[in-house]
């Protein structure tokens, strides 16, 4: 502090006076300011409460922060806004270009009247503008850049605020330092995030597919159909299944093998899937049974989509030398309710059970309804 700074006398304890000096209460706007902005670890939030405690200090009338964006190799202004591509009326380029080559705070008394910068763009009809510029260096590389201006008065930005801007500007560089750690921590953080909810979806996608058909599995037909025996009790509307199952499938696997075996299933298993509606449930009951729920489906209904199942299958025309019918087929039983508080739908599933085995007596490679 300078002995011969001018004086201010300020109240103290009763019946005294203090003295202060001009510099004291700079430093003490700067010790406040500092605290206010290792507070701040959002950018934005930094960015304006630079402007707002350097106006307070410098009397400047705007205030551009800058922040160097590694990543896009340039220049960013409010809002993310590249300074490349800034418009004319953002900033004067020329001054601003002026202080990042020679890394040193700049002081222009009157930009207009400066041969420097008055063919700027930016000063276009100004009848006077103070400048001042203060590049922000953190281990010798770009991080800020402080552009201040008064358009009211020449000569508006002295040596000795200059000082206190100085100071303000390292406490900046770390701030900027901090807030951009803080910003990458979040950006870890929420894309850490984002792969264990995607690992979780993952998990739970595979904890309700059948690993070898792709179909949903045992697990998930009994959340779907006592969704749907839910629905259907609520509105009173019938609902129907189908049980599915391959004609001789263990004689299937005794002439092509296991890995034969799971080709076939996979090839019924996408017939099945192309003959039912969006909202009808596919499903892998166990070994070589499926099982579709049929919402808003009574009996006949149902006969008809069970039909179309099974002539699906048969016309894939993949051969099963062991067969009756020379090619893989499917019977199917089906059956269809109205659900009431006194039924349950493992009794549905019962019946159309009950069903298939008809089919399977009739002959195979055909449709029985309960």
């Amino acid at each position: 502090l300078r002995p011969d700074a001018g004086r201010l006398r300020a109240a103290g304890t009763i019946g005294a006076t203090t003295t202060m000096s001009s510099d004291v209460i700079d430093l003490v706007g700067v010790l406040a300011a500092a605290r206010a902005l290792s507070s701040e670890t959002s950018l934005d939030r930094l960015r304006d409460r630079v402007a707002e405690i350097l106006r307070a200090i410098t009397g400047a009338t705007d205030i551009q922060v800058a922040l160097w964006d590694a990543e896009a190799d340039g220049w960013m202004l409010d809002g993310d806004q590249p300074i490349a591509t800034a418009d004319a009326a953002a900033v004067p380029l020329s001054a601003f270009r002026y202080a990042e080559r020679t890394r040193e705070p700049l002081v222009v008394v009157d930009a207009t009247r400066d041969d420097r910068f008055a063919t700027d763009p930016y000063l276009a009809g100004l009848t006077s503008c103070s400048l001042l510029a203060v590049p922000i260096l953190s281990q010798g590389q770009p991080r800020a850049m402080l552009m201040m201006e008064n358009r009211l008065a020449a000569g508006a930005f002295t040596a000795d605020r200059l000082d206190a801007v100085l100071l303000i500007a390292g406490q900046l560089a770390v701030c900027v330092d901090n807030a951009l750690l803080y910003a990458s921590l979040e950006r870890k953080v929420a894309e850490r995030t984002r792969e264990l909810a995607a690992a979780r979806d993952r998990l739970e996608l595979l904890s309700l597919t059948d690993q070898l058909t792709g179909l949903p599995n045992r697990r998930r037909l009994n959340e779907g159909l006592n969704s749907a025996w839910d629905h259907a009790r609520r509105t009173g509307s019938p609902l129907g299944v189908a049980m599915v199952d391959i004609d001789q499938f263990k004689l299937y696997n005794d002439h092509y093998g296991h890995l034969g075996g799971d080709s076939c299933l996979n090839l019924v298993a996408k017939a099945m899937a192309g003959c039912v509606r969006p909202y009808d449930l596919v499903a892998r009951y166990g070994g070589e049974e499926f099982c579709i729920v049929l919402p808003d489906t009574d009996t006949g209904t149902a006969a008809s989509v069970a039909e179309r199942v099974r002539a699906a299958v048969f016309a894939l025309a993949e051969p099963h030398t062991n067969a009756s019918h020379g090619a893989v087929s499917v019977s199917i039983g089906v059956a269809a309710v109205l659900p009431t508080v006194d039924s349950r739908p493992d009794q549905l599933i019962e019946a159309a059970d009950a069903a298939l085995y008809e089919a399977k007596r009739g002959g195979r490679n055909r449709v029985a309804s309960a």
